[in-house]
């Protein structure tokens, strides 16, 4: 279904077709093809072809440009949108992204953060290699390690996710100071610190965010073993024995 918003314009005043297209804006139509582009690292044309049908916005003629311009051309914070050809609305591209993406996991992350206090402080005054295998022992004894195999979890995505980043973009020094040479590389990166792909159509893409917090991962365990769980099988068995 083409969600495309034509303008009336025949026997209507140009003041009011400016307002109209004002009102717009306001609603939120501030999104153009550019935009959602760089959102998902894909090229103009996929974006023209295959999303902007699917999602709600304004066809902006020359003649409704014009009109615009007339009437609030002196608004400066609007000019940036009476120049594009499409303005498209930021929470139907958000209902698209959400409906159309997807989150898949292999493993769970466990940061520092996640850790106790107590436990924290600890594993921060020992050797990391020390405190690694402490950590690595006890989740092999809450779950077997052929649990590890399992496929790959697909989690519907409930937040709209911000800073997308491709392969490509990945190689050419995103994710600064982590750099990539190959693919492979990156899908070893990925797979060893369990950075969650973020799928959207045939996509995958990954939030930068989730790229350049892996230094705070201190371990990946199994989807089948819940969080809580796990850290109370911490405490318990820090309690009974010191790292």
């Amino acid at each position: 279904m083409d969600k495309r918003i034509m303008l009336k314009h025949k026997g209507v005043p140009t003041a009011v077709l400016a307002e109209e297209i004002v009102d717009f804006i306001n609603e939120g139509y501030t999104l153009t093809v550019q935009d959602i582009a760089n959102h998902l690292s894909v090229s103009y044309d996929y974006v023209r072809t295959k999303i902007v049908p699917e999602v709600s916005h304004v066809v902006l003629t020359t003649y409704a440009k014009l009109a615009c311009f007339k009437y609030y051309g002196d608004q400066e914070h609007l000019i940036e949108y009476f120049n594009k050809r499409l303005l498209i609305s930021c929470s139907d591209y958000n209902r698209y992204v959400l409906e159309k993406g997807s989150i898949i996991r292999r493993q769970q992350q466990l940061f520092k953060d996640d850790l106790p206090l107590e436990i924290r402080e600890t594993f921060e005054s020992l050797p990391l290699k020390k405190a690694t295998a402490w950590l690595n022992k006890l989740i092999a004894d809450c779950a077997p390690v052929q649990i590890f195999k399992e496929e790959e979890q697909i989690e519907p995505m409930e937040v709209y996710p911000e800073n997308l980043v491709s392969n490509k973009d990945l190689l050419n020094g995103a994710a600064s100071p982590f750099h990539f040479n190959y693919d492979v590389e990156i899908a070893r990166f990925i797979s060893k610190y369990g950075v969650p792909k973020i799928k959207v159509n045939n996509f995958v893409r990954y939030r930068l965010e989730n790229v350049k917090q892996i230094e705070d991962v201190v371990a990946l365990f199994p989807l089948t073993l819940k969080k809580d769980i796990l850290i109370e099988k911490m405490k318990e068995r820090y309690e009974k024995e010191q790292i």
